[in-house]
């Protein structure tokens, strides 16, 4: 069983990752967006450890590695956040509806938050799994 999960998991991440972006980049167009986005690539995480054990996979990344991203992502999404007030107006009159760019800055902020709700969310399952090893 546990050789089945590891295969799979590691079959699946890609596929997952992929997914995940690709959810956050239609976000605006259709159901999805960044925090959705970033649940599916933090299931492709929590698969990954639940099959290779979660020092296999911390040994792939240096330390601080999933902190450095969610901090990077989060201070990203408040500077979008804030020159989406100052060119809110020009945006507004840009959009074209039903193209991937016409929903201005809403596509910078799906994957900022994306990106941040992946990294959060591994880190809890780090955290989690650090005990049960």
């Amino acid at each position: 069983m546990d050789n089945l999960v590891k295969i799979i998991g590691n079959v699946l991440f890609p596929f997952m990752l992929v997914f995940g972006f690709y959810v956050a980049f239609h976000g605006h167009l259709s159901p999805g967006g960044g925090f959705p986005g970033g649940v599916i690539i933090a299931t492709g995480i929590a698969i990954l450890v639940i099959g290779n054990g979660a020092a296999a996979i911390k040994r792939r990344f240096r330390d601080g590695v999933s902190s450095a991203v969610k901090t990077v992502s989060g201070i990203l999404l408040i500077s979008i956040i804030i020159l989406g007030l100052f060119f809110r107006d020009r945006l507004l009159s840009t959009q074209v509806f039903f193209e991937l760019w016409s929903g201005g800055f809403t596509l910078l902020l799906n994957l900022a938050g994306g990106i941040m709700v992946a990294a959060g969310l591994g880190l809890i399952v780090f955290v989690m799994t650090e005990d049960a090893e």
